[in-house]
């Protein structure tokens, strides 16, 4: 994620990396990197990842799983409606949702 501030002349860059959030913020005038920030991200429960695919879809949660898929951490949720099966993925620390 990129953040201009526009009143600062301020970016503002989040990257997750092997479950870490760096935040850096960038003088857009000079270009220096004025502060650099490390957050440990913590992995979401099963229940928070259910709660979260149900927000998505309506229906009953089948399976959940935690996988590595490209180098990321993440829960992929079947859900199914009736006869319908959905198979959803989202980020195992931040609940961002995957294609």
């Amino acid at each position: 994620m990129v953040e201009y501030d526009q009143n600062a002349a301020i970016f503002t860059v989040k990257i997750i990396k092997d479950n870490t959030e760096y935040t850096v913020t960038i003088d857009a005038v000079s270009g220096e990197i004025t502060n650099v920030k490390q957050d440990k991200l913590q992995l979401l429960t099963e229940n928070a990842v259910k709660d979260l695919a149900l927000k998505h879809q309506e229906g009953k949660v089948e399976h959940i799983e935690l996988i590595t898929e490209n180098s990321i951490t993440v829960y992929v949720v079947t859900l199914v409606s009736g006869s319908k099966q959905q198979t959803l993925k989202f980020d195992a620390y931040t609940g961002q949702e995957c294609s």
